[in-house]
């Protein structure tokens, strides 16, 4: 069973970026670990305060990456997201979707 982790993302999230970012993703080590049928109990705390863009693109790529850390047993949380990426977020219709991963869970 896993503990609580913690990872930071940062950078442009952008529809310029979304093939690296979704490597980055994607290659996790959560998703890398065995599972013995059951699923992993433990918290990924995700400290955005580094993510200094975002867009649409960058929006689905991050709720799709933690939907599917959910879908793994991990449950999310995001910390520290800056304003600017909050803003966006709301401009964009994905502030309901992430307001869902902000803070404890």
């Amino acid at each position: 069973m896993l503990t609580d982790a913690r990872c930071y993302l940062e950078g442009e999230w952008t529809m310029d970026h979304v093939k690296a970012r979704s490597l980055q993703l994607r290659n996790h080590p959560l998703f890398t670990l065995p599972c013995d049928g059951e699923k992993a109990a433990s918290r990924l705390v995700i400290n955005v305060e580094g993510v200094t863009t975002i867009d649409a693109a960058g929006c689905q790529l991050l709720t799709v990456w933690l939907s599917c850390l959910e879908f793994f047993g991990v449950n999310p949380a995001l910390e520290n997201p800056p304003e600017a990426l909050l803003e966006a977020a709301r401009r964009m219709g994905f502030d309901y979707t992430l307001e869902q991963y902000l803070g404890d869970k």
